[in-house]
């Protein structure tokens, strides 16, 4: 975050030594960017939240498939298994695809805003060396250059936000099981050892008798 953070304040800086009026117009689309990014973080909370619960059920329905295949067997229930391993695994798919969906608005956002920057710096430019301006064309092949520069800590910064909120929402639940208070009553009492002996009279066993 640090490396890429500095490298667009450092190309921002350079751009506007080279010409203050292509940087601002390069550069206005960024405090959207960043504010919409945050607006959009919360229902993607949502998204990753539903994906590791789906992922938690399936994980838990097939550990106890595995575990239990003899009972399963036993009691002839594979199909009843299948269907339930079924719904858990439409579930996973579901809240994947939802996730998939809304990444994929969080990348259309970004490549809109820096083709759109890179448009209206080359636009705006030829405008300016037609126009008769200081302005030439070598300069604004340089300030593009920069401009291409962007896209990398940009695009890395999208991620950031889909990777802060796939680990808090994943470290949420750690601390959930970690800070959990066993529920032990208050007049409880702590047996440090343990002695006595049980005994069994007159014990029998036997099925019963069904002919």
């Amino acid at each position: 975050i640090f490396t890429n953070a500095f490298t667009i304040i450092a190309t921002c800086i350079v751009m506007i030594s080279i010409n203050p009026l292509l940087a601002v117009a390069a550069l206005f689309l960024l405090p959207f960017l960043t504010i919409q990014s945050y607006r959009m973080t919360p229902r993607m909370w949502t998204f990753y939240g539903k994906r590791h619960r789906a992922s938690r059920r399936l994980n838990s329905q097939l550990n106890d498939s595995i575990t239990g295949a003899r009972v399963v067997k036993a009691f002839g229930q594979q199909e009843q298994e299948l269907v339930r391993l079924g719904k858990g695994n439409k579930g996973v798919r579901e809240a994947e695809i939802d996730v998939m969906r809304y990444d994929n608005k969080f990348t259309i956002l970004y490549s809109t805003v820096e083709n759109l920057a890179s448009f209206i710096v080359w636009g705006l430019g030829a405008a300016l060396i037609l126009s008769g301006t200081n302005m030439e064309f070598g300069m604004l092949v340089t300030f593009a250059g920069y401009v291409s520069q962007l896209q990398g800590p940009l695009d890395f910064m999208s991620w950031v936000f889909r990777w802060m909120t796939d680990c808090l929402n994943s470290s949420q639940r750690m601390f959930e099981i970690i800070d959990a208070v066993p529920e032990i009553s208050a007049d409880k009492k702590i047996v440090t050892k343990v002695s006595g002996s049980i005994e069994l009279n007159n014990v029998s066993f036997r099925y019963t008798d069904t002919m």
